[in-house]
């Protein structure tokens, strides 16, 4: 729930980066309600804000949807930290589904995976970036603004697309393969995919594989 998730999109048909981890989120705890299994519920900035033990029971669920709806992100993130405490916090062994842009320190938020990897817990890394992230869609001038240090550069888009392009590309790939080298499964989300459509095909995914 960090600042880097409010970013609002160029086309406002979209839904934010924050709106669609919600719509992730609830829908995975949803569905794992109605099979029996336990859902839980992290959110964090540069610490933990929010920690719901997994438990079952629509009760629990309905809670769970509850603490999610009114959080609004904000601040920086530290994902390295939260996740190493998260660690620590989770008695029992169980699926850990990490959804978040993923911005900051690569290696160390590696780390951090590596510690749940290292406790027995299955790690599934959702990287979701916005489409613009993705596309850079940028034509004029533009001050770009860092969401959560307020930092702010000037940048010509058609000049520096290409480079931008590149260097994306280079971080999407950094935490794939770092995600897969910790044991975890990653998959890459834009926005501009439909959350039906993007969780389908992972459930069918996991049901091929088991």
């Amino acid at each position: 729930a960090s600042g880097s998730m409010s970013y609002r999109p160029q086309d406002p048909r979209r839904l934010t980066k924050w709106e669609y981890a919600c719509c992730l989120v609830a829908s995975l705890s949803y569905l794992s309600s109605k099979q029996q299994d336990s859902p839980g519920l992290v959110t964090f900035t540069d610490g933990i804000q929010e920690f719901l033990a997994p438990r079952q029971g629509n009760r629990h669920l309905y809670a769970l949807l509850a603490r999610l709806a009114p959080v609004r992100p904000q601040g920086q993130t530290d994902l390295e930290n939260v996740l190493k405490k998260v660690a620590l916090r989770l008695r029992r062994r169980g699926i850990f589904i990490l959804v978040s842009d993923c911005h900051g320190d690569t290696s160390a938020v590696l780390d951090g995976l590596r510690h749940l990897a290292a406790r027995g817990h299955e790690v599934v890394v959702l990287h979701l970036l916005d489409h613009d992230e993705v596309a850079f869609p940028f034509h004029s001038l533009t001050s770009f603004r860092d969401l959560e240090t307020g930092s702010e550069v000037m940048c010509d888009p058609l000049r520096q697309r290409r480079e931008y392009t590149v260097r994306c590309a280079a971080f999407r790939e950094a935490v794939r393969e770092g995600a897969v080298g910790c044991g975890a499964d990653c998959r890459f989300i834009d926005t501009s995919q439909p959350i039906e459509l993007v969780l389908r095909d992972y459930l069918l995914y996991r049901r091929q594989r088991a």
